[in-house]
């Protein structure tokens, strides 16, 4: 299996971009929210807008080198996007084949973070079908009164699912 191969399998998109801003490569799952974030524009090879103002905040210049301070922010996280809840983590890298840095860029879909997450749980706590259904919205976030319409059940359904689920979480506990 080749590295490629490997890093379309990881569950975050995955960028690797030059100092001035070029993609060198992009995994599957980082092509996908780029052109969700571009609105599915045809150039595969085009950064959202987001990301290109983060890369010219952090470029290499002869006038303004990077520093220990500056390589700090180069490790937080940003959140881009006005629907799209995306993660960015950006690190300078320096490759060997290469003279300049470039920018190893991560990028994480929080909803579908939360999706696997509450997969896992469904599988472990051993979940009825509604109890699992009850459990994705919930743990994307929405309201008892949200899911109840998503369901159309009544909010006392909701409330019955989820006890039910915490009192399965709380076995588990307690179980280990």
């Amino acid at each position: 299996m080749k590295i490629n191969d490997l890093v379309n399998l990881l569950p975050d998109g995955v960028l690797i971009l030059s100092d001035r801003g070029e993609v060198l490569f992009s995994n599957i799952y980082a092509s996908k929210i780029c052109q969700t974030l571009l609105k599915q524009n045809e150039d595969a090879q085009a950064l959202p807008p987001e990301l290109q103002q983060l890369v010219e905040i952090f470029q290499v210049t002869e006038t303004y080198p990077l520093t220990r301070e500056r390589l700090a922010l180069l490790e937080g996280e940003f959140y881009i996007g006005d629907t799209n809840d995306i993660r960015v983590r950006v690190q300078l890298v320096q490759p060997d084949d290469r003279e300049t840095p470039c920018f190893l860029v991560v990028l994480e879909d929080r909803q579908e973070t939360v999706r696997r997450a509450a997969a896992a749980e469904i599988r472990k706590f051993n979940l009825t079908p509604r109890e699992a259904e009850v459990w994705l919205w919930r743990r994307t976030g929405l309201t008892y009164n949200e899911i109840a319409n998503k369901l159309f059940v009544t909010i006392d359904t909701v409330k019955k699912h989820l006890k039910s689920i915490y009192a399965k979480q709380e076995a588990a506990q307690w179980a280990n």
